[in-house]
Parts: C-alpha cells; structure tokens; sequence
C-alpha cells in the first residue's frame, strides 16, 4: 500500500507545506498496476529469450565439441539460464516501476502543493485528520485561530492530544474542562454536529464532517460579524416594536412591484378590522376610506409616486366596521431605483381624532369668544347710551325745575318734569342693575334666597307693571293660569325679575296691536314650564342663539329701534340655570316667540 505524509513548516515568517510519498514496489496504485504488468511481460520476454539461447547452446555445443555433456551439467546449465532468466526478468520489472513511481511523482507533488496554497487561503480554519484521527493537514487560518498551538500542529499529530493541548494552553477554561473535553470527542467522531465557541473574544461554530474514504473533516467559521449583525437586527426589531407601541402608530410596508402589502396589527385596530395583518390587503384600506376624502387620496398618493412631492403627508377619515368616523394621519416616503421609480413605500399611520376634536372645539371656543369680545365692544357703546339717554333727561329736567326765572312753572308742568325724573332714574337704575347681576353672575357671587314662591301673585304683578306699557302700544296682554297653580321652591324676586326680562322683551319687539300672553303648563312629574308667547317680529336659529350671549344685541347698529344692553335673555338663562331649569326658545321670524322658564319636579309643590 501507498502512504502519504503532508508537514508544514515555516520559513522568514512564511507557512510553507511540503509532500511526500513513499511507495511499495508490490502496490503504486493504477498507474503502477499498469507498470508492473508492462514489465512483467518484458521479463517473461527475457526469460524465453535467454531459455532459447541456452537450449540453443544445449543442441549446439555437442555437435562442435563432438561429444556429448553428462546428465549433471545439463542439469546445471538449465538452473543457471532459469535462474539467469529470472534475475533479468525482476530487475527489468523493477526498473519499469521506479520510472512510473518517479513519473507519477512528478505529477502528483505539484497538485498536492495547489491543494495546501488553495487550504491556505480559505477563511475558514480547517484540519483533516485520517482514520486514526491523526492530523493529515491544517491550514493557515486554522493556526491563527490557534497561535499557542503551533508546536503540535504537526502531521501525524493524534487528535486527543491536540485536545488536550487546547486545555493546557487554556483555550477552555478550567471548571468547563471535563464536559467539553468529553463532548468534543462525541461531536467529533459522530460527526454532522455544531458546536459555537468564544475562542480570544471571537465567535466560532465548529462543525466535524466525516469523510466518505475515512477521516473526517473539521471547519472553524468565524460567525463574530454575522452574530453582531444579527443582534443588530434584533436590536433594531425590538426598536421597530417599542417606538410602535410608545407612538401607537400603525406602520405598513408597500412592494410596489409585486403588491405585497405589510402592515402592523394596530393599522387593523384603527379602522377595526379582525384577523391576521399578513392576509390584509391594501385594497382593504382604501375601502375603509372615506368616501369624501378618496379622490384627494388617490391625488396625492399619484403625485408622490411620480416624484412630484417629497414626502406622502395627509390626513383624511376613515369609518370603521361598527360605522365610528376617525380622522387619520398618514405619512410615508417612496424609494426609488435609478431610473427614479418607486418601487417600494412604507409609511405610518395614527389616529388623530383626538386632536380633530380639540381643534374643533377650540376653533368653536374662539368663534364664542370672538362673538363674546366684539359683543363686549358694542356693550360699551350701547352702554353709553343707555347710561347718557336718562342722565340726560334727570339734568335736563333738574335744570327745567331750577332754572324758572321770572316765570316759574306751574304745578302741572313741575309734576310733568318731575315724572319724567323719576322715569328716567328709574330706567337708569334698570340698566345699572343689570349690568350689577350680570357682573356677579360672570364672577359667580350671585346667590339665591331660596323660599316658597307664589307664582300666581308674581306673575300677576308683573303683568300689572307692564299694564300700562302695553295698552300704550295697543298690545292684548293676557294671563292664563290654570285653576291648580303650584308653588315653587326658589328665589321669588329672581324668578319675578325673570319673568319682567321675558315681557321686556316681548313688548319691546312686538308691534302694535299684537298679543303677548303669559302662561303656565305643569304635569305630574314633569316639572313646570312658565312661558311668555308673543306676537313680534320673531327670530332664526342663529339670532335666538345670539340672544343668549351676554351684552348682544340683534341689532347693534347705532340705528337699532329698541333700547336695552341686551343683558336681558344672557341673566335668565343664568337664574334659570341655578334653579336647575332652563330657559328655551322657539321663535319664527314673522310668527313671534315663545320663550319658556322649565323648572325641575323637585321645585314644584
């Protein structure tokens, strides 16, 4: 048999790797086969050759000596040609062989070298070792893996003992030498099984591949960057899933070549979809669109696509399965190949409704106040008006009285004057008085004197003051108030002074000959309603939700027919409203209002 012995060594800091090959002249493998063969027929050539020349000799040699040769020697020169002939016959076959050992040699001993330089430059460490586990070769990557193993990386080197090298040169530490001892054995010779080990603060995975001739094959693999790649991977997945449940948004991942559309399970809980996010299709998205925001949708996700817009950025509603209406931020950004076109989206969307919702009312809150300010401004203007008009007449009237002269004023022209003092100081007193209640109500100092209220004497007392004012316009004032009139539990000037703002205005904006009829409507349990229902000039929707405001007037132009600060309808809605009722409204331009107190049951008796 042949046998092969592969060393290294090392030179001027290079590896180097030298073969040899030692054969037996019996066995050289196919090529030796085919020498011996050639040379044993070369020999059998020879050995008839040098036979025929001996019986040739044999007959010859008589016939010239002319005598004939005893029995022994012919005896002795047949075994000296056979043996003659043999010895020709070995040392031609042996010649045959050395020039084929020589000749395969030289062909084999270069394709061994290749095979060493070729090991040399793998980055993988590998060592071969035969079927007596004994080390045929090692590369260079597999030394430096090792670098305090060099002395027993040799050929021939046995397995067990490099392992045992490994532990004195502590490449495994000292608690963990037993087990891994014995476990690395058992890989090694079962073969097909990884091992990951931390060799010099590098990540290796061992694996031991029997070879199907014998032997087997060990490769070390540095797996250090693939490792850190893949905790970056991890690392930048748990990322991508808190800043996904931190922001509660929803991400999606477009291919826009092959339509493959990701999403993450809160993009389904947004418009409440069930189910597996990886069955959910794009087209499941834009169906939950809605309907008045499509088309813009559609613009401007093709305007993105084409390069036009940097980013893909709007907000829009969607309806969910259960018919709810959200509002939806969506953002996202297209990459695109050299050619400039998008091959792949992604994007995240999240639900502002919450913040539609607070703008809604904050755009609402300012409108109210916007109203309330320009009401406020007008107030000043009337206010001054109101406040002048009277005071004008109390000095002009004081003046009248103080002012007589040689011709003083008879007695019928003094009380006139004095009359009208005393109903200018009165009108006068009104207006500070309202501008006192709705000051306190605004600060919340109002209180109310709670009691027992007759209504039926408040209601016809106010319906007396306002007598005269009425028949002076030419007005049917009429109370109708049913037979069973309860009490009520509250602040009776409050609600008196109530009900005298309701009839203010009532005489104020119904013309002359209408009617303004005061009433009562109560049931079991459903409280009481005191209403004032006129026949006057009416209002809209937006006009009798003006009239609640506090100092606003439907006309506050400086030619406006009726006086007042409009304070009247903004301090009983606030009295109603610490009754625990309410003031309600309904009216129609042209027809006339009615403006309703509603008491709670609890303040009926």
């Amino acid at each position: 048999m042949g046998s092969v012995a592969i060393g290294h060594g090392s030179g001027d800091g290079q590896s180097t790797t030298k073969a040899s090959r030692a054969f037996n002249l019996d066995d050289a493998g196919p090529a030796s086969v085919r020498a011996a063969t050639i040379a044993s027929i070369m020999a059998l050539l020879a050995f008839v050759l040098v036979g025929g020349i001996l019986a040739l000799v044999a007959v010859v040699a008589p016939l010239l000596l002319g005598r004939s040769m005893p029995l022994p020697v012919w005896y002795s020169f047949g075994a000296m040609g056979f043996l003659v002939s043999a010895a020709s016959a070995m040392v031609m076959r042996r010649a045959v062989l050395r020039m084929a050992i020589s000749a395969i040699r030289a062909e084999t001993t270069p394709r061994i070298e290749l095979l060493h330089a070729m090991a040399d430059h793998l980055p993988e460490g590998i060592a071969l070792w035969d079927g007596d586990d004994r080390l045929v070769l090692c590369n260079q990557a597999y030394r430096d893996i090792f670098p305090r193993l060099e002395r027993y990386l040799h050929p021939g080197a046995h397995f067990d003992a490099v392992l045992n090298a490994e532990l004195s040169a502590a490449y495994i530490p000292a608690s963990a030498a037993a087990s891994w001892l014995e476990q690395r054995q058992q890989r090694h010779w079962i073969g097909d099984l990884s091992e990951q080990r931390n060799i010099e603060g590098r990540e290796y995975e061992i694996v031991d591949s029997l070879c199907s001739g014998g032997g087997t094959l060990t490769l070390f693999r540095d797996v250090t960057t693939m490792q850190t790649r893949e905790r970056e991977l991890r690392d930048a997945q748990e990322r991508y899933a808190l800043v996904s449940l931190a922001s509660n948004e929803g991400l999606w991942d477009l291919d826009i070549r092959t339509g493959r559309f990701y999403v993450s399970p809160r993009v389904l809980s947004l418009i409440g979809a069930q189910g597996d996010p990886a069955d959910f299709r794009r087209e499941d998205w834009m169906a939950a669109i809605h309907s008045d925001d499509l088309r813009t949708y559609y613009l401007r996700w093709q305007e993105h696509l084409e390069g036009d817009s940097r980013i893909f950025d709007m907000e829009y509603r969607v309806l969910k399965k259960d018919g709810e209406q959200r509002w939806i931020a969506d953002r996202a950004l297209a990459l695109r190949d050299s050619t400039g076109r998008a091959y792949r989206m992604a994007g995240s969307v999240s639900d502002i409704t919450a913040r539609k919702l607070v703008a809604v009312e904050m755009s609402q809150a300012r409108d109210t106040a916007e109203i309330a300010s320009r009401a406020k401004s007008n107030f000043l203007a009337i206010v001054s008006h109101e406040l002048r008009t009277p005071l004008n007449a109390i000095i002009g009237f004081s003046d009248l009285l103080g002012n007589t002269g040689n011709t003083p004023l008879s007695e019928s022209d003094q009380g006139d004057f004095l009359g009208s003092i005393n109903r200018s100081a009165r009108e006068l007193l009104v207006v500070i008085n309202d501008i006192l209640d709705m000051s306190r109500i605004e600060t919340g100092e109002l209180r109310l004197a709670e009691g027992t209220v007759d209504l039926k004497l408040c209601i016809e007392s106010s319906v007396a003051i306002f007598a005269e004012q009425a028949a002076a316009k030419g007005l049917v004032m009429t109370a109708n108030l049913p037979g069973n009139l309860p009490n009520l539990i509250g602040d009776q000037a409050k609600i008196k002074q109530m009900l005298l703002n309701l009839l203010t205005n009532a005489i104020k904006f119904t013309d002359n000959s209408g009617e303004i009829e005061v009433g009562v409507d109560h049931g079991s349990g459903a409280g009481l309603d005191l209403f004032v229902r006129d026949s006057g000039i009416g209002m809209n929707a937006e006009d009798m939700e003006r009239a609640r405001l506090s100092f606003a007037q439907l006309n506050d132009t400086p030619s406006r027919q009726h006086g007042g600060l409009g304070l009247g309808l903004a301090i009983t809605t606030a009295i109603a409203e610490m009754h625990g009722g309410s003031l309600k409204l309904n009216s129609e331009p042209g027809v006339g209002t009615v403006a309703t107190l509603h008491f709670p049951a609890e303040r009926v008796k």
